[in-house]
């Protein structure tokens, strides 16, 4: 299934990994859904995340509820903006593709980048809400969204454009943030110079050289 496909998704984050290893087996028995995700995740918590059409994804979804009615963080996406998806995989990627620049090179950016804003939550549920209220209200970009790995089971959203959409963008996802107790907070760029702006728009996170330190 492919990400056009990809109508609405359903996330739960198990409090306990021995949880989630039959958990999505009985969820994708209930319904015609693809796996995006089903693993453990720091610290020591099971994320699972489905996809497929709204009335599929509901029906395997709320069958994780009642088998796991209290977990540690969950959510229902019914219309899932496309970007969202998108930016899930840029922000999972360490390595950058062959025709991404790899270094601090301002002349890839160069003056254009109004601002930035970088939002964080504390679950990943909570970062998948937060991403899409943000690209569903405001005229912005959502460049990645990083999940899970390597920072402590939290989440982070990278975004940019016109001051005033990035301001807008970043309000949208603390409401939904908070709406999940998992709000950390954002910091907004205005006018970032250009070498910062290619570091966090076409550099590589997690990286220190060609070492991974993320």
């Amino acid at each position: 299934m492919t990400d056009p496909d990809i109508e609405a998704i359903g996330v739960l984050e198990l409090a306990t990994i021995h949880e989630g290893f039959g958990l999505v087996d009985a969820m994708v028995k209930e319904a015609s859904v693809a796996i995006l995700s089903a693993s453990p995740i720091p610290p020591g918590r099971f994320l699972i995340t489905i996809g497929g059409r709204v009335g599929e994804v509901e029906s395997s979804w709320r069958r994780g509820l009642e088998l796991c009615p209290d977990p540690h963080d969950q959510l229902f996406l019914a219309e899932v903006a496309p970007d969202v998806l998108i930016a899930a995989r840029a922000g999972a990627r360490i390595y950058p593709p062959a025709d991404m620049p790899i270094a601090n090179d301002p002349s890839e950016v160069g003056d254009a980048v109004e601002s930035l804003g970088l939002f964080e939550t504390g679950t990943v549920s909570a970062g998948f809400d937060a991403a899409d209220a943000s690209v569903k209200g405001a005229e912005i970009q959502l460049v990645s969204l990083h999940v899970a790995r390597g920072v402590a089971g939290k989440s982070f959203g990278v975004v940019h454009g016109r001051q005033d959409m990035v301001e807008a963008a970043l309000a949208l996802a603390e409401e939904r943030g908070r709406a999940h107790d998992a709000w950390i907070g954002s910091t907004l760029i205005a006018r970032p110079d250009p070498s910062v702006a290619a570091r966090y728009l076409r550099a590589p996170w997690g990286m220190f050289g060609l070492q991974e330190i993320l």
